[in-house]
């Protein structure tokens, strides 16, 4: 069996997404592309996610 991919963490093409160890700088960048961020189960950090419609 193979591993199990958790959205949260990874993008569509399976790789890791970019991970942010601050708040402040997810905050940020989120605002600058227009993003929601969120703290991510896996890994701990904050991740970019495209904004809930």
């Amino acid at each position: 069996m193979g591993e199990r991919i958790v959205g949260e963490h990874f993008n569509p093409r399976g790789e890791p997404k970019r991970g942010y160890s601050s708040e402040r700088k997810a905050k940020e960048e989120a605002k600058r592309f227009g993003k929601s961020y969120y703290r991510c189960g896996v890994c701990g950090k904050f991740h970019l996610a495209s904004p809930p419609r």
